[in-house]
């Protein structure tokens, strides 16, 4: 939700002179004016669902989530939202329930026509095991939905999940309900370019990161550098083998320069080439 007005308005600044081709936002609730004020020029806008403090009292009627994509390279069509079913969590115990939290779609083409489906979402946050249950079913909702929406093309999937591979069943909740062939190619940006495709194992402590960027870290856990540590904020992605298009992660890094929110934007170059036979 920023640093109040200015602080929003830096971050705009900073993001307009990324050049970042697709960006995914969580928490835009009360200064999206000033998020885009230096963006709106190159950046076309998902839709901003409006945030006001008296309708967080029951549920408000917003996902928090934001979608750009930079003119000049791209541009998206068929945005979709899903809400969550299930969430756990009221106004002092993580707000999960006080916005409507899920999901977006946007189909998103590249100026050469290569064309890629992109989610973006925001999670039940927590530790406690109502918590990470909440997540769960958001998982499994999630993974329904991409088998049932499935197009042929790459997937992308970025935002902050809430969520470890240390505390949270990936496997059983999100790998194993997605179509078969899908979980064969679903890929986590960090752990393909930070650790050579080596994940963290479910019930083993956490990956923390020694700096003070990340508001989850756990003291007694295990520390890693800001780039190799895990944090909730996660880019995954899918190769569809019906797709002739394929996508790899190239680099990976956590922008430590952001220092405005209270999470440290994760950023990644994905290349991709065309499928032959």
């Amino acid at each position: 939700d920023g640093p109040g007005s200015n602080g929003t308005k830096s971050i705009s600044s900073s993001l307009s002179a990324s050049g970042w081709d697709i960006i995914g936002f969580q928490e835009d609730f009360s200064y999206h004016a000033e998020l885009t004020s230096s963006m709106a020029s190159s950046y076309l806008f998902g839709s901003y669902r409006k945030f006001s403090l008296l309708s967080s009292l029951s549920q408000a009627d917003t996902d928090g989530l934001g979608f750009a994509t930079l003119s000049s390279t791209c541009n998206w069509t068929n945005e979709t939202y899903v809400g969550f079913t299930t969430a756990y969590g009221g106004l002092t115990d993580g707000a999960n329930t006080s916005i409507k939290k899920g999901f977006r779609y946007y189909l998103v083409t590249m100026k050469d026509g290569v064309q890629i489906d992109v989610y973006v979402t925001h999670m039940n946050s927590g530790s406690s095991d109502n918590h990470i249950n909440a997540r769960a079913s958001q998982f499994q909702q999630l993974a329904n939905y991409i088998n049932d929406h499935r197009s042929g093309r790459p997937i992308v999937i970025m935002g902050d999940f809430n969520a470890r591979y240390t505390r949270d069943d990936y496997e059983t909740n999100f790998w194993n309900v997605l179509d078969a062939d899908l979980a064969a190619n679903l890929h986590d940006s960090w752990a393909d370019v930070i650790w050579d495709g080596y994940y963290p194992s479910y019930g083993t402590p956490s990956w923390v990161v020694s700096d003070k960027y990340d508001p989850s870290n756990t003291v007694g856990d295990l520390e890693f550098g800001e780039q190799d540590g895990e944090v909730v904020d996660k880019i995954l992605y899918i190769n569809d083998p019906q797709s002739d298009v394929r996508i790899w992660a190239k680099t990976y890094r956590r922008a430590m320069e952001y220092t405005w929110a209270d999470h440290t934007p994760v950023v990644v170059e994905f290349g991709y080439e065309k499928v032959t036979e």
